[in-house]
């Protein structure tokens, strides 16, 4: 059986965990997060067609103009430049 993040968040809440080993977890969680990003950033380079999802449900493609461990910077065809996390982008091929 999996862990889930509910079960997780459910542990850290619960009276059986303390607050150094909610502090534990909270990081190991911040690391594997920073980890996955980083490993997500690097299918990335500058100049690569790109799309996304906007937080308001449009798709919105454009080309990278930076990239970062964290984020992706990306300009989109009408010119508004993003910041977006690399776990969205998916690479486009024009």
């Amino acid at each position: 059986m999996a862990i889930t993040t509910k079960d997780i968040v459910d542990f850290i809440w619960s009276p059986a965990c303390n607050a150094a080993a909610r502090q534990e977890i909270v990081q190991a969680l911040n690391s594997q997060r920073k980890i996955a990003s980083s490993q997500a950033s690097r299918k990335f380079e500058r100049g690569d067609d790109v799309e996304f999802t906007s937080k308001y449900g449009q798709k919105v493609a454009g080309v990278v103009t930076k990239v970062n461990r964290m984020s992706i910077h990306v300009t989109s065809t009408s010119g508004t430049k993003w910041r977006v996390s690399p776990q969205f982008l998916k690479l486009t091929i024009e």
